[in-house]
């Protein structure tokens, strides 16, 4: 060590200094033989390790490592602190000191020693004040001053408690894409906030005071679950679930609604109404009714048989009750097949034919002239001249008054014409043309005929119609005539009178009796010359 004063004291107390030059070296020379001291001069705060003086004898030799040795304690540790400390642990840290070692004390008591300028001090008390001072140790074992003293306390003991849930969760309003929860934050001093989640999924921390979530971006009328923890100051976490299920508000719902009309503004049933996937059938008042939401819709109008009908609908924050249409048919119905006849009468024929399925009426033809309209898909041709063929044909007509084609033509004959031969007896045999009386025919059929059948309108004798008759126990059917009706009857003594009549099959038969015919009046004789007396026929 350069700069140190050396002492050599003689023996004659005579002292001689040196100073130690840069390699800490001193020398004494041109000495005699003799007991000398040799003493160093100690400088401030050095410490001698060493003797400070020592008794060298020289004879007649130099003498050589008289050395001396001192050290400068460590200096005063500076800078000591701590970090954040926690419940049980304090971390100090200082400045360092070249080639120390340190010792740290604990309220006066000793921790340790260290070769860092930090220690960790563990297992501690929580909220608990603690006294911390260090000091620095060189390599010769010598201590510095203590460092000044450091007070640290202790972290308090940690919250392990978490807060309670939150309380009065409910949806306060809600519209179509967004639902506004609230609810009452937990009374704990502690509390510090609220974790959200929407559906399952994270969405937002609230601080306490808030109390209220407004959650968007929903679709309408859907379902949506807020769920809920609280969490205090110290980073405790409720466990426990708050949830609150609440729906958004639905798309206003408006109504379209209206009639569907025919040709005749008849409500039409079964006729489909759409628009997407917005769709209704009429009812049988041709009602129908949908549920729609605010937008322009073209409805279309469907029924097997009529046009198509399109409708624009504009709803906008009302329903629209009016919404009418008239759709027509204009389809005619299927030509009629399958016309044919049975067996033809002499005056009749008995068509049928197959039906058509929205047919309303048929009309039928004979020889081109139409003859009449039926619901029925058969016609009875009454009233017709045997042994004659006639040409029928047959249409078919809807309720809308569309003609279908005519069927293909059927020809038919009437049967052959066959007279049944009756037994005739006329009543009186002798007959007074003059006379205003009554003629009687007493009529018999062959066997198989019932005159029963007789059809009493069609009876004539000789031109005359029948004016009363009645049938006897015997089954005679009795006509009676009148006599002046009678034509081109002469008088003779053998006249044949005939009379004619049809069964009601529309079967004609005749028959003939013989008997003798005047023309007198009241008292003539038979030359017609006047004789008085009564008239045989009356």
């Amino acid at each position: 060590m350069p700069g140190w004063t050396i002492n050599l004291t003689k023996q004659d107390g005579t002292i001689v200094d040196a100073v130690t030059d840069s390699n800490g070296m001193y020398q004494f020379s041109d000495l005699v033989n003799g007991t000398y001291t040799v003493t160093e001069l100690m400088q401030n705060g050095w410490i001698n390790i060493t003797p400070v003086s020592i008794l060298v004898e020289v004879n007649g030799t130099d003498i050589v490592s008289k050395n001396f040795t001192n050290t400068l304690p460590p200096a005063q540790v500076t800078g000591l602190k701590n970090d954040t400390s926690t419940e049980t642990a304090i971390n100090l840290s200082w400045h360092s000191i070249s080639n120390a070692n340190y010792q740290v004390f604990r309220n006066g008591s000793s921790l340790g020693f260290t070769s860092n300028n930090y220690w960790n001090d563990t297992a501690l008390t929580a909220d608990t004040l603690y006294e911390y001072v260090v000091r620095a140790n060189d390599s010769y074992n010598y201590w510095g001053p203590n460092s000044s003293s450091l007070f640290v306390r202790t972290a308090p003991a940690r919250d392990i408690t978490a807060p309670a849930s939150i309380t009065n969760l409910s949806n306060v309003s809600y519209a179509q894409n967004y639902i506004n929860w609230t609810w009452s934050d937990p009374a704990d001093q502690d509390f510090y906030r609220v974790i959200v989640f929407i559906d399952g999924i994270f969405k937002d921390y609230l601080l306490k005071g808030i109390q209220f979530y407004n959650a968007t971006g929903f679709d309408p009328n859907t379902g949506h679950t807020i769920s809920t923890r609280t969490e205090d100051t110290s980073g405790n976490i409720n466990q426990t679930w708050k949830n609150n299920t609440a729906m958004t508000a639905p798309v206003p719902v408006y109504r379209v609604s209206g009639y569907v009309f025919d040709n005749y503004g008849n409500g039409l049933k079964d006729v489909l109404v759409q628009n997407g996937s917005y769709n209704a059938m009429t009812l049988a008042s041709g009602y129908y009714s949908l549920s729609v939401y605010n937008g322009t819709f073209n409805f279309s109008y469907t029924k097997s048989g009529f046009n198509h009908g399109y409708l624009v609908v504009a709803i906008s924050g009302a329903s629209n009750n009016s919404a009418n249409i008239t759709i027509l048919d204009m389809t005619p119905p299927a030509q009629v097949t399958g016309l044919k006849n049975d067996t033809p009468t002499r005056i009749r024929v008995n068509l049928s034919w197959n039906s058509v399925s929205d047919a309303n009426y048929y009309q039928v033809f004979r020889n081109g002239s139409s003859i009449g309209y039926t619901r029925n898909n058969y016609w009875n041709d009454t009233a017709l001249t045997a042994d004659t063929l006639y040409l029928y044909v047959v249409r078919a007509n809807d309720s809308y008054n569309n003609w279908g084609l005519n069927s293909s033509g059927l020809y038919v004959r009437t049967g052959q014409l066959l007279i049944l031969q009756a037994d005739i007896r006329i009543e009186p045999q002798t007959l007074n043309l003059a006379s205003k009386g009554e003629i009687t025919a007493f009529i018999k059929l062959p066997s198989g005929y019932d005159v029963s059948n007789i059809v009493a309108s069609t009876i004539v004798c000789e031109g005359a119609h029948i004016v009363k008759w009645n049938i006897a126990a015997d089954k005679t059917f009795i006509a009676k005539f009148n006599t002046q009706d009678l034509v081109n009857v002469v008088p003779g003594d053998a006249v044949k009178v005939t009379v004619t009549g049809n069964l009601i099959n529309g079967t004609p038969f005749e028959g003939t009796d013989t008997i003798r015919v005047r023309n007198k009046k009241d008292g003539d004789d038979e030359d017609g010359k006047d004789k008085g007396g009564e008239n045989p026929s009356e």
